[in-house]
């Protein structure tokens, strides 16, 4: 174990690794177990440049650790590392693991959908409610904790200057709005339609969505809601539920997620 700044401990097991860092079993004198997350310094980044970035995550930190919800991962605090080479972000640990899980190993019950949705939504609700965009729900971002309750996760660390090439890379291109694609930038809206993205993905599993076309050009041309495809046990009305939260103009989806929470009870 080595120790870190606010007598941080972080081990050497690797939960997770993603865009924007790699997470590790942590713990500290007052939450017990953590998740950490480390925000590495780039290769070639200068140290103006590091030293930019650096305070840019340390004051998000601040932000984060505000969104207090039992549908948000909470964020205990922010540290730089003794190192000074990298940023650490200090989690409530989720032993579940993500929803990244479910959608391998296929298709959820509907039932299951409409928990996990409900979840998410009040989560997604109490960030909207602070003025937060989340700007990457997905299901790499949606965590389980020992009581079976889906948590947000990683929010606050995605930006509209980068989140085309983003969702690229991270292979989620079809979690971004229209409007976005056509440089109108995120919104709450645009958190709907990626919600939406998540449900038809949890709805249908990993080996369906592989065998569909690729959503990112039939999304920036407009009419995705149109071409879904269906498994037979997804009933209508969640069809076009979903349909609602996935059209192209902003203004015809869910206009904000007490709305879709009312369609879920």
């Amino acid at each position: 174990m080595s120790r870190l700044h606010s007598n941080l401990q972080l081990s050497t097991t690797l939960l997770g690794q993603g865009q924007f860092g790699k997470v590790y079993v942590g713990t500290d004198d007052v939450h017990g177990k953590v998740a950490v997350k480390v925000i590495q310094r780039f290769i070639g980044e200068t140290d103006p440049q590091w030293q930019d970035r650096k305070a840019a995550i340390l004051k998000e930190g601040q932000t984060l650790a505000a969104a207090n919800h039992s549908n948000v991962v909470r964020v205990h605090h922010v540290v730089e590392a003794s190192t000074s080479d990298a940023v650490h972000l200090s989690m409530e640990f989720c032993g579940g693991g993500s929803l990244q899980k479910s959608f391998d190993r296929g298709p959820m019950r509907v039932c299951e959908v409409r928990k996990v949705a409900t979840e998410v939504t009040l989560g997604l609700h109490a960030l909207h409610a602070r003025g937060m965009l989340h700007r990457d729900i997905k299901l790499g971002n949606i965590l389980i904790d020992e009581n079976g309750s889906a948590k947000i996760g990683d929010f606050g660390l995605v930006t509209d200057n980068l989140i085309l090439g983003y969702g690229s890379q991270a292979g989620y291109a079809d979690r971004i709005a229209y409007e976005v694609w056509h440089g109108s930038g995120t919104s709450f809206k645009s958190d709907i339609w990626a919600l939406g993205m998540t449900i038809f993905r949890l709805l249908h599993g990993s080996k369906w969505h592989s065998k569909s076309a690729s959503p990112q050009h039939i999304v920036q041309d407009g009419g995705f809601a149109d071409t879904l495809q269906w498994l037979p046990h997804v009933p209508a009305r969640w069809r076009r539920f979903v349909r609602k939260m996935l059209q192209d103009v902003a203004d015809d989806r869910y206009q904000d997620t007490n709305q879709i929470i009312n369609m879920l009870a």
